[in-house]
């Protein structure tokens, strides 16, 4: 994985079943690495889209909303 701001020199090499842009799927971000195959490999590929529908938007969970939701929604609970 090359990022862009660091020149053509690697910063990791990934090895089979790593991956990599995960962080592009969680904000609007663009991408700041690009990834050069030394070999051949069979890559997946999930667009932001799909990820949001398989998943939701996680906004609130990094937010840490749904941690505090449930929490209140235990506390209230009656014992």
């Amino acid at each position: 994985v090359f990022i862009k701001a660091k020149g053509s020199s690697p910063v990791v090499t990934l090895q089979s079943g790593k991956f990599f842009g995960e962080l592009a799927l969680l904000s609007s971000d663009k991408r700041t690495a690009s990834c050069i195959a030394k070999s051949k490999v069979k890559c997946h590929i999930l667009m932001r889209n799909d990820f949001n529908l398989l998943l939701g938007d996680l906004q609130s969970l990094l937010d840490g909303n749904d941690y505090k939701r449930r929490e209140a929604h235990r506390a209230a609970q009656p014992k």
